[in-house]
């Protein structure tokens, strides 16, 4: 859904924001508006981002708009609340604020996809006293054709598990996922009874 783009990235500082994780995870298939998704429309949408000393995105400007402002609001919005980075640096070694740019893409697939192959995903993450995620890893066992990088999604934070005691505490959270595939016998048609033939009258 993110193109990166990082000879877009202007640099004005020394060293220029660099993404945290896979900025593919900022702005997601899910994110697509409704609407426009029902009725088949695409588009992409190139911004520009101020980041500030702190990582954070400050501004979302359009640069070049996808054509319709609902996508364009959207990759705004998503990429605010969700985009991270490690802050430019100036010749001194100092944070500084600096400046992103890419493209963001929604485009539909066309393609067949395939059946999956057996496997086993497993997703750890370590969620805090305050029930934010502080570290997720997601690991498959065997590699999927034609997906380089698999990253954990964006998660909500959690309600906080308590002691006995009333004290929330940290939590290290395990989930396997497992893909089983067989093949499954063709029920043979089942041949429906003839028909009594009666005389004909004489």
């Amino acid at each position: 859904m993110l193109v990166t783009d990082p000879a877009s990235a202007r640099e004005e500082s020394s060293t220029p924001p660099r993404p945290i994780g896979p900025t593919g995870n900022w702005v997601l298939p899910s994110d697509w508006p409704a609407e426009l998704y029902a009725r088949g429309i695409d588009g992409v949408t190139r911004i520009q981002l101020q980041v500030g000393i702190d990582g954070r995105a400050k501004n979302c400007k359009i640069l070049v708009s996808s054509g319709y402002d609902q996508l364009d609001t959207v990759v705004c919005d998503r990429l605010s609340r969700r985009a991270r980075f490690h802050p430019a640096l100036d010749e001194s070694g100092r944070r500084t604020e600096g400046v992103w740019q890419n493209n963001v893409v929604f485009q539909f697939d066309h393609s067949m996809p395939t059946i999956p192959q057996p496997n086993e995903m497993r997703m750890v993450m370590v969620i805090e006293p305050d029930g934010s995620v502080s570290d997720c890893e997601l690991a498959v066992e065997q590699p999927i054709e034609g997906v380089p990088e698999i990253a954990c999604p964006p998660m909500p934070p959690f309600q906080p598990l308590l002691d006995s005691a009333g004290i929330a505490q940290r939590v290290r959270l395990t989930s396997t996922t497992t893909v089983t595939r067989e093949i499954v016998p063709e029920e043979p048609e089942s041949v429906a009874d003839e028909p009594d033939l009666e005389a004909a009258p004489q």
